[in-house]
């Protein structure tokens, strides 16, 4: 699997892994399919990313982002 949670990405979600336990909570903050979402920046060490979605900013492990089946945009 690539990681296309790079910084600068803007990536396009696929699908959901209702399997993952962090599913529910993404579903929750608006991670649906053929959502825009664009990684802005990581913190120190790469940990957690800085993600823009919808009109608001997250901050998100990689591990949580798993659950998500993307498709990047543009880089």
């Amino acid at each position: 699997m690539k990681n296309f949670f790079q910084p600068g990405n803007l990536l396009k979600v696929k699908a959901v892994n209702y399997d993952h336990q962090a599913s529910k909570m993404l579903i929750d903050m608006g991670f649906t399919p053929d959502t825009l979402i664009s990684v802005k920046n990581s913190a120190p060490f790469g940990e957690p990313l800085i993600i823009k979605i919808r009109n608001y900013t997250l901050a998100l492990r990689k591990n949580d982002l798993l659950a998500l089946d993307v498709e990047l945009v543009s880089h």
